[in-house]
């Protein structure tokens, strides 16, 4: 064939343009303000098919001070949004899909209602490969989400405005309505769709949310204090609902239920309730601004676990260096602070239902035998249990942390060094029992990070007319299990390559068979006493024996890496000349791993299409390459296992975001005005 379909050209656009329109109202007098602001963002998709988002924005904000020691006040966010989802299916078609066969083909008769090409036009029976453009085409997934946060608020002022009270309450109503759609439609006998289906689902969430503070502060002396007392209670709710339907007409009028055929017709229900209760407080101590202390204390307690409450103390102690006497005749730092902290959260992150036991009917790893009236023999139904109660608690983080803030150079250059070490203690997550597929879920792990941060910032004038502005961060990362409980590792990912959780080790790293370069002859073969009755070739991956037992087995996977980077990075800089402004943002990571799934899982077949960088540098003879396999090496068993050749450097350096803008008034008295283009991730 004299085709050549570059896939990922005809499946994607050359850009996505995202564009937002913003209109701010404000007013008021002494005693009552108003703010309005409406919003309207559109973007859209990098896929050849409907895969665009549009979103309505409504910012209600009003505030009244009826007396001097009140104020009451209203704000709500309104938002109405559509979403068109893309088929992620057709990404992957396009990896492996053989660029030998076209998009179209007005002779594949069989196609319709549009005639897509099918791989089978060259050769490969039932048709090997999706067609990408008609895997995105064929497909309709649209959401409709409507949100409203209102708050209402009153604050009181009195004793001298020493002794303020806040209440709020606050709730979140969020709803949406998805429809997926899939036609009738037909590729070949791989790519087909016999009758159309409808899956409709309906999402209802309610939050509500009741704050109550009480702060007394004041001072005498250079002394200063401040004691908070507080209150919150919480409650969620979400419910959904969805049905299905096969052949439903492709008419957008129709798409319900009841225009399908009810004996195919499925439906579901889920849902769940929760609340909480805290109660908090702090205290606050400085002398002068220059020796600070702040201390925390919470009560938290939630209606997912079994050991409702859980206790979180905090405190925090900070010296202002550069106000002591001994600092002020020096010119190095304008500002100098020491300042460390140590505390507990908890999280309540888990599923509500974790933790408790479920049965279900049926007879699942095991059978009950007997009568059923008229023959022996037969499964008699019965109860399974499908996960055990276990009593679940808190997730608690301990942290503490040392640093310091400094400013120097005439105050042009500020910066932070801090030091962190976090431990998350009773992680809480289902493992598998021996024997059976029966999880029981617990808190039965804890997880260490630790690392520095580094800031920094410069700000500068030049001339009357231009400032500018350059900022650096640095955080580094260690990452490390420190508990499983009985167990002494866990597999997760993928299971042909999979990731591993072990005490001492990265969370998830990647584990398989450390790659040490390509057997390019037989004498090679036969001198390493490792490929003895394996079927090596020239050509076939080289494993390096971690024990030197001279046999290549399980015993011999490693640590191949984290996913987890040791280093993140960002630069910004900014710079303003008259009314124009530039501002450029960069973002990296360096020191993480990447598993390249798609190639370590397309490989291993010889029917489908391997990306350029692979099959351009495959062995083709002794000494060609020592990096890479043979091609009919990638077949074959020993090459398709988990190894280092398909974990990759995940470091990279990326512009974030570039914006240009450009600020004036209409007239002495008219409204200031903005212009700004933006680029992210160019």
């Amino acid at each position: 064939p004299t085709t050549n379909t570059s896939w990922y050209n005809e499946l994607l656009k050359k850009n996505a343009l995202i564009h937002s329109h913003s209109l701010d109202v404000s007013g008021g007098s002494n005693k009552v303000n108003y703010t309005i602001g409406l919003n309207y963002l559109y973007q859209d998709g990098i896929l050849k098919a409907e895969n665009d988002f549009q979103r309505y924005n409504i910012r209600l904000q009003t505030e009244a001070k009826p007396y001097d020691w009140l104020k009451v006040g209203y704000t709500a966010i309104i938002t109405n949004s559509t979403l068109f989802s893309p088929n992620t299916g057709a990404f992957m078609n396009a990896y492996y899909a053989s660029p030998l066969y076209p998009v179209y083909d007005p002779s594949n008769t069989s196609a319709f209602p549009k005639d897509y090409a099918s791989s089978v036009s060259i050769g490969f029976n039932n048709g090997v490969f999706n067609n990408p453009v008609a895997t995105a085409d064929y497909y309709y997934d649209r959401t409709k989400s409507f949100q409203i946060l209102p708050t209402v608020y009153a604050e009181a002022n009195i004793w001298g405005n020493k002794l303020t009270f806040r209440s709020q309450w606050s709730m979140r109503y969020a709803s949406n309505s998805q429809i997926k759609y899939t036609p009738e439609y037909y590729v070949d006998n791989n790519q087909r769709q016999a009758k159309s289906n409808l899956w409709s689902a309906q999402n209802r969430y309610n939050e509500y949310i009741v704050d109550n503070l009480l702060t007394y502060k004041d001072g005498k002396n250079g002394h200063h204090w401040s004691v908070m007392l507080g209150q919150s209670s919480r409650e969620q709710r979400w419910r959904q609902t969805w049905v299905s339907a096969d052949s439903v007409p492709n008419v957008e009028e129709f798409w319900y239920v009841n225009q399908g055929v009810q004996t195919a017709t499925n439906y579901g229900e889920d849902g769940y309730r929760n609340a909480g209760l805290s109660y908090f407080s702090r205290v606050t101590y400085d002398y002068k601004n220059r020796y600070l202390l702040t201390a925390t204390f919470r009560a938290d307690g939630s209606s997912k676990y079994q050991t409702k409450w859980g206790y979180f103390p905090s405190i925090g102690l900070g010296w202002v260096m550069s106000d002591e006497d001994f600092m002020k005749n020096q010119k190095l730092f304008q500002f100098l602070k020491l300042r460390g902290s140590w505390g507990k959260l908890g999280n309540d992150g888990i599923t509500p239902n974790a933790g408790y036991a479920t049965v279900q009917t049926g007879n699942n790893y095991s059978g009950i035998y007997g009568s059923t009236g008229t023959t022996n023999g037969n499964y008699v139904i019965g109860y399974f249990v499908n996960s055990f109660f276990t009593p679940i608690t808190w997730e608690v983080v301990n942290e503490w942390d040392g640093g310091l803030d400094f400013t120097m150079i005439n105050n042009k250059l500020k910066g932070s060094v801090d030091y962190y070490h976090r431990t998350t203690n009773n992680v809480a997550f289902a493992k598998t029992q021996a024997f059976t597929n029966t999880t029981l879920y617990g808190n039965w792990a804890s997880v260490a990070n630790s690392g520095w941060e580094f800031n920094l910032n410069w700000n500068d004038n030049i001339g009357p007319k231009f400032s500018y502005n350059i900022g650096a961060n640095l955080t580094t990362l260690k990452n490390r299990v420190t508990d499983l409980g009985s167990l002494s590792y866990m597999m997760t990912g993928v299971s042909e390559f999979p990731t591993r959780i072990e005490v001492g080790q990265p969370i998830n790293y990647f584990f398989g068979y450390e790659m040490t370069g390509i057997y390019q002859n037989q004498a090679e073969i036969s001198a390493d006493p490792t490929t003895t009755g394996q079927g090596i070739q020239p050509g076939y991956f080289k494993y390096k024996d971690q024990n030197g037992d001279g046999v290549i087995d399980a015993n011999d996977r490693v640590n191949l890496g984290s996913y987890l980077p040791k280093f993140t990075y960002g630069l910004n800089i900014g710079m303003s000349y008259s009314a124009f402004d530039l501002s450029i943002a960069l973002q990296g990571v360096s020191g993480n791993k990447i598993l390249n799934l798609n190639r370590a899982m397309r490989s291993k077949y010889s029917d489908m299409n391997g990306d350029a960088d692979f099959v351009s540098h495959l062995w083709t003879g002794e000494n060609s390459t020592n990096a890479y396999p043979s091609a009919y090496a990638t077949t074959q068993g020993w090459n398709n296992q988990a190894n280092s050749f398909f974990v990759e450097s995940g470091s990279y350096l990326r512009v974030q975001n570039i914006q240009l803008g450009y600020n004036f008034q209409l007239g002495d008295k008219g409204p200031k005005m903005r212009v700004y283009a933006t680029a992210d991730r160019p």
